[in-house]
C-alpha cells in the first residue's frame, strides 16, 4: 500500500487488499500511523466507515492499534498524545496509548492513577483495564486501585475492571483474541459472570452488571427478549438498569444499526425471568 495516498484513494487501495478484513486492516493503519500520524489515520478511520459497514458498526479495534503505535513513536510524550488524540471508535486510541504505557513496565501507582486521565472517563476506563492486567487478574484489588479516584471517576474505571475481565482484551495475547475465542469463553464463563457480579455491591456491582451485557448480548445473539430478562436478574434495580441500558446499545450495533423489529420488542416488554430459565 502507497501511503502517500490521499484519504480516499487509500480506503479504496485498503479495501481492495483486505477485502473488509479487519484483521488485514489492522498492520496497516499501525504503517499509516507511523508513516502519517494519528490524526491522518483517524482521518483514513473516518473514509472507511463509508464503505465499510463492519468498520462503521466498531472500529474500536482499529483505533487500539492507532494509539499503540502512537505511544511507540513518541512515549516521552504520551500524556501528551493521551489527551490530544481523537476519542472516536469508543475512545479505542486512548486505552491503546494506557496499554502500551502499561506493557512498558511502568507500574500505575496511586498518583499516577489520579493524575492520569483529569477527569477523561474514557482514559478511566482504559485504567482499569490495565489494573487488572498489573493485579493479575485480582478484581478485588482492581477495584480498590480504583477507588483512589474521584468518586465520579470511579464507575468508568470499575467498568475498565470488569470488561477486561469479561474480555481479556489484554489478559490473553492480542494474536489470540478472535470473536470466535471470545465467544467461547463467553458461553463457558456466563454463570461465572453473574456470580462474580452478585459477589459485590454498590459501584462494583452497578459496574459489573453494566459490562455482562457485552457477553450476554453475544451469547443470545442479540435476543432482546432473553439479553433483557438476564439483566433483571440482577438483585438490585441500578444494577438492572445498567444491564438494560448497555445491552439496547450493543443490540443495535451486533445489527448494524438497523432498528426494524426492536420497537415492538420494547413495546412488549422483558420476558420475565422465569421464562428465561424455562427457555435456556
Amino acid at each position: 500500500v502507497n501511503y502517500n495516498l490521499s484519504t480516499g484513494e487509500l480506503v479504496a487501495a485498503l479495501v481492495k487488499e483486505c477485502d473488509h478484513d479487519q484483521s488485514c486492516y489492522m498492520p496497516v493503519f499501525e504503517s499509516i500511523t507511523k508513516e502519517r500520524g494519528y490524526a491522518f489515520a483517524f482521518g483514513v478511520v473516518k473514509e472507511l466507515k463509508k464503505t465499510d459497514q463492519a468498520v462503521a458498526s466498531s472500529c474500536h479495534r482499529l483505533a487500539h492499534v492507532i494509539g499503540w503505535t502512537t505511544y511507540q513513536i513518541d512515549p516521552n510524550h504520551w500524556k501528551e498524545n493521551l489527551r490530544k488524540i481523537d476519542g472516536d471508535c469508543n475512545w479505542g486510541a486512548i486505552h491503546g496509548i494506557v496499554e502500551q504505557y502499561v506493557a512498558a513496565n511502568k507500574k500505575l501507582d496511586a498518583e499516577t492513577i489520579k493524575s492520569l486521565c483529569v477527569g477523561e472517563g474514557a482514559c478511566n476506563h482504559g485504567i482499569g483495564h490495565m489494573l487488572l492486567v498489573q493485579t493479575n487478574n485480582d478484581v478485588p484489588k482492581a477495584l480498590a486501585d480504583c477507588k483512589v479516584l474521584k468518586i465520579q471517576e470511579q464507575h468508568m474505571c470499575m467498568t475498565g475492571v470488569f470488561m477486561e475481565r469479561m474480555t481479556l482484551q489484554n489478559l490473553v495475547d492480542k494474536e489470540n483474541d478472535t470473536r470466535s475465542r471470545r465467544m467461547k469463553y463467553w458461553q463457558n464463563r456466563l454463570p461465572e459472570f453473574e456470580k462474580l457480579c452478585e459477589s459485590f455491591t454498590g459501584g462494583g456491582h452497578s459496574a459489573c452488571w453494566e459490562e455482562i451485557s457485552r457477553p450476554v448480548v453475544g451469547v443470545f445473539n442479540g435476543d432482546p427478549e432473553k439479553v433483557l430478562a438476564f439483566c433483571n436478574r440482577s438483585s438490585t434495580q441500578e444494577g438492572a438498569n445498567y444491564c438494560r441500558r448497555r445491552a439496547v446499545s450493543e443490540i443495535i450495533q451486533s445489527r448494524k444499526f438497523n432498528m426494524m423489529g426492536l420497537t415492538y420488542r420494547c413495546e412488549r416488554g422483558p420476558a420475565k425471568a422465569s421464562t428465561f430459565d424455562k427457555e435456556t
